[in-house]
């Protein structure tokens, strides 16, 4: 994990001393939260979780930032049934193009357990998401959202996640830091067996999901590939990879 926050990768304002000096907990968001774990990902906008979406606001409102939309050329991090219509200000120093400054305010309670992640602490530091609870609010928002476009960006961020920390995700030990009702989901996804883009797979490890809630999931820990969900085709990607080489060659 990095020892210390990011540095900003645009130049522009940067709102995390504005919501720290109006008491505002916060933490960082999808990129920069990468970032803070290891991962060399590029971060434009800044994606704030916060208590009080009209708090933050307010905030940021005073010292500059005004309204504005998400540029259409920008893809939408978010699912509107589930977080509404974000906040999205724009930084009082203008950019080019236009998303470089944008901030993007969530309300962090629908973010599983991610609400006790939020500090209003002087420390930049402390403003970042454990790795833990990083990681299971983006399998549990998988779970919860409808949206194909949004499960891929999160499936996206937790290959990013697992490339930074490969070692730790791929450790036994791993498991017992995540929520207990997502343990299957995290071996079936190291795995490998199954599609977890596909709605089969999603509706499969949410239907384990509820029933580890109620206590009736024994772990299986060669994998839940047997029990449900849609697998690979292994033996078709071979033949479009064949294929693909001799195309190349």
């Amino acid at each position: 994990m990095s020892a210390s926050p990011p540095s900003s990768t645009n130049g522009h304002p940067n709102p995390s001393p504005i919501l720290i000096k109006h008491n505002v907990p916060f933490c960082h968001w999808f990129e920069r939260a990468l970032q803070f774990h290891g991962s060399d990902t590029v971060a434009l906008q800044y994606y704030l979780l916060v208590h009080s979406v009209s708090d933050a606001e307010a905030a940021l409102l005073s010292a500059g930032w005004t309204h504005t939309v998400h540029p259409p050329s920008c893809v939408e991090l978010w699912d509107p049934t589930v977080d509404g219509s974000p906040v999205v200000l724009v930084s009082p120093a203008p950019s080019d193009p236009p998303c470089d400054d944008l901030t993007v305010l969530f309300d962090a309670n629908v973010w599983t357990c991610m609400s006790e992640e939020l500090w209003s602490s002087p420390n930049g530091a402390d403003h970042y998401p454990s790795l833990p609870r990083f990681y299971c609010a983006l399998v549990h928002r998988i779970m919860d959202t409808s949206s194909e476009s949004f499960i891929r960006y999160l499936q996206l961020q937790l290959q990013y996640l697992h490339a930074a920390q490969r070692s730790l995700l791929s450790s036994p030990a791993w498991l017992e830091n995540i929520d207990a009702e997502l343990r299957q989901w995290h071996i079936d996804w190291i795995k490998g067996e199954l599609n977890m883009l596909h709605p089969d797979t999603i509706a499969h490890e949410r239907d384990i999901r509820e029933r580890a809630r109620r206590g009736d999931w024994v772990l299986l820990r060669e994998g839940s590939d047997d029990c449900g969900g849609r697998k690979y085709n292994k033996e078709l990607e071979a033949r479009i990879r064949a294929r693909w080489t001799a195309f190349s060659s």
